[in-house]
This record gives C-alpha cells, structure tokens and sequence, in this order.
C-alpha cells in the first residue's frame, strides 16, 4: 500500500496567499488535492501544514485525513517531507509526496499510482514523464523511507535521493499536461486553472 504525503506548510509569498487555499475549479485547492488521492491502492492521506494552520486545518472538509503540524517550515520543504514521512501509520508503506501547488488530474495520479503498483521492481522511484521532464506525484519504494527521513535543504532534498538512486526510476510516459504543473504567481493560478477546467 502507499502513504500519500501532500506538503503544505508553506507562506506562498511569490503568489501572495496561502497556496492551500486558492480557488480551484470551485472549491479550495488543498480539498480538489485530498480527493485526487483516492485510489484503492492508498491507505492514507497526510497533509503536512504550517503557515495559517488553522485556517487550513478548518478548510480541510475531508474525513480520514491526518494532518501535521510542522512548525519548522520555515527553514523548507524538506522539514515537511520528514515530518510526513515520520507520520506514517504503515511503516511497510511505500510512499507518494505531492506539493500543494502542483495540482494533478485525477486521471494521471491513478495512472501512476497504478503503474507504481504493478511494476515488478521492488526498489523503485516512480514519476511521470512528459517532453523529457520528470514530473510529480513521485512515489518512492518503502525501501528509500531511510533515505526520505535524512535528507536535507544543504544537500537538495530528494534531488539527492532520486540522483543516487537512477538506476531505480521507472518513468510514466504521459502527454497529460498537468504532470509539471507548478503554481508559484497569481498568472499561473489563472492559466492553469483556466486549462486544466476548460474555463
């Protein structure tokens, strides 16, 4: 099974706003992110917060989710994906980290879900691939938990993870735009929620 991990806990201070919170197709950004995580093969859901927790946690209409607290996340991402991965319920479970800011069809996150799950591999890093970019969600075999739980901002993050471990990508290949999506100006929000809604 897999642990789905979405990070967000942080300001949003290139858009202007708690990036959890941004209209998307009708309802807040961080819920549309919750629900394109239910597929069979996902146990849980854990949302990792820190800027305006509050807020985000009373924003959170779904049941079933565990919500962290990291109160580290100024100092980056990483301190998040630590946090997440510490949280985990099912420490035999493989693990899938998405940003909050880098909304994905429905459609694609099943389909990667799904080719993670039945690739024979046992240690294996699987991502979407579009116009020869990797992209996210990225789920890491429950063999690199170690890994995720040491890595840090001096040494890139799971950059390093992924760049020691090349030999164990296995690459989605998809034409669905939404793979690197990557919401950082009040542009982008408009663009891709435009597109990816057919507004």
């Amino acid at each position: 099974m897999i642990s789905a991990i979405i990070l967000s806990a942080g300001e949003g201070k290139r858009i202007g706003f708690n990036k959890a919170l941004l209209d998307w197709g009708g309802e807040p950004l961080i819920n549309y992110q919750i629900k394109s995580l239910n597929n069979e093969h996902i146990s849980e859901i854990i949302v990792v917060i820190g800027s305006e927790s509050e807020k985000v946690k009373k924003t959170i209409t779904q049941s079933g989710v565990k919500i962290i607290e990291n109160n580290d996340y100024l100092t980056g991402k990483t301190t998040s994906i630590k946090e997440g991965v510490s949280s985990i319920t099912n420490k035999d479970n493989d693990v899938l980290l998405i940003a909050v800011d880098q909304p994905r069809s429905i459609d694609l996150i099943n389909d990667v879900v799904n080719f993670h799950v039945s690739n024979p591999l046992k240690d294996k890093i699987s991502m979407p691939f579009s116009e020869g970019h990797g992209g996210h969600p990225i789920i890491f075999s429950n063999s690199f938990v170690g890994d995720l739980s040491n890595i840090s901002e001096e040494n890139f993050g799971i950059r390093e993870v992924i760049t020691k471990n090349t030999n164990s990508i296995i690459r989605f290949k998809t034409v669905d735009f939404s793979s690197n999506i990557d919401i950082n100006t009040p542009e982008d929000h408009e663009l891709f929620n435009k597109r990816f809604f057919n507004i």
